[in-house]
């Protein structure tokens, strides 16, 4: 039988490896009564919003304001279409329009704006080197000398050229001090001694996890709270809950061996 523990024990390890770039999860207030909504609903097929009467401000998922703003045209990823409505002029966050005008992912966060192709500046956990947006090597780190981290993620302290996390991060917190103590908290937080406290749900409003703390070189996802890569990379299913699902593993683990 103890055979038949240690072969159950090593089928789930790769389970407890599976990388998981969300540190701690936050909660935010959701549903509930809201303001009476008195924007006039779009004439324009597939169109979020109108700011002026036949003309278009932004477009559904999956559609791009037409040159003239009278109409949404199907076009991934794309803002807004160039004349003749066949190649994107801008696209949407986190892409860029290539030779073709089609909307390739990027990791660079400001163009140059002489120059549509030439990179300013990259995002978090990348840095710029020959016009190319290349992956810093240190965990967490935002700049670096190619040796040594220079400046670390806000939940991170630079120690030595790296840069450590703490053991025991504040949810709803985004800025510590040295010692470890909240600075500040994100909206729907109350700061508080060094930590922050969700405030009180509204009469109908439930309280929903998402991942606050991504690792560097990754989002939280608006639609889902998942951490999504700016290489568009993309956790589970299960990313959000990893944290708990972790512990319980853990235990199971340890249970296996008695």
């Amino acid at each position: 039988m103890i055979y038949l523990n240690y072969l159950l024990l090593l089928s789930l390890i790769p389970l407890s490896l599976q990388e998981n770039h969300c540190f701690d999860t936050f909660e935010i207030c959701l549903g509930g009564k809201g303001t009476d909504d008195t924007t006039p609903t779009p004439t324009i097929a597939n169109c979020l919003s109108e700011y002026n009467k036949g003309l278009c401000d932004s477009c559904k998922e999956g559609y791009a304001l037409s040159s003239d703003q009278k109409s949404c045209v199907s076009f991934q990823n794309c803002y807004k279409l160039q004349s003749g409505d066949n190649k994107c002029e801008t696209c949407i966050k986190y892409y860029h329009p290539d030779i073709n005008g089609q909307c390739q992912r990027t990791l660079c966060r400001q163009y140059d704006s002489s120059d549509k192709d030439k990179c300013l500046d990259c995002y978090d956990g990348y840095y710029l080197k020959d016009n190319t947006c290349k992956k810093i090597t240190i965990s967490h780190c935002l700049e670096w000398d190619e040796t040594n981290c220079k400046e670390c993620d806000y939940y991170a302290v630079l120690k030595d050229g790296k840069c450590e996390v703490s053991s025991s991060l504040i949810k709803g917190c985004h800025n510590y001090d040295d010692n470890g103590k909240c600075t500040y908290c994100i909206s729907g937080y109350t700061l508080s001694n060094g930590s922050c406290n969700l405030n009180k749900c509204s009469d109908g409003q439930t309280k929903t996890e998402y991942c606050g703390v991504c690792q560097t070189g990754y989002f939280t996802d608006s639609t889902d709270g998942k951490c999504v890569g700016y290489d568009g990379t993309k956790d589970s299913e299960d990313a959000v809950q990893g944290i708990k699902i972790e512990y319980f593993l853990l235990i199971f683990l340890l249970a296996l061996l008695i």
